[in-house]
């Protein structure tokens, strides 16, 4: 499946291409700035990346929790998360908007 048909990777775009951006931190020499982010990042993109239908579900409940969506039901085939991947997704929902604020706070920008 092409990449721009993996939902998770897209939602986040937010986070990782705004000017303080993984790889604009680290071009612009602030590399343990840039490394702080990508150890924030990495277990989202772990577990979005096990296969598209996580991707997408993932992707969902960020919207929910974005207010876009009602509920995190989608038509996609498969089963729902199970108990454990309800608690994972919610998690790292919780992580991307965590770093969305902080890519937005004056006291990160000017801390970059």
């Amino acid at each position: 499946m092409p990449a721009e048909h993996i939902a998770w990777p897209v939602g986040i775009l937010g986070v990782v291409q705004t000017p303080f951006t993984y790889d604009h931190l680290h071009r612009t020499g602030k590399r343990e700035a840039a490394r702080r982010l990508f150890d924030r990042l990495t277990p989202v993109l772990a577990f979005t990346n096990q296969e598209p239908g996580v991707s997408i579900r993932c992707f969902r409940w960020l919207l929910v929790r974005k207010g876009i969506f009602a509920t995190t039901h989608c038509r996609l085939p498969g089963p729902d998360f199970d108990d454990w991947q309800a608690r994972i997704a919610a998690e790292l929902v919780a992580t991307v908007l965590s770093i969305e604020s902080d890519l937005t706070t004056i006291e990160l920008r000017a801390s970059l």
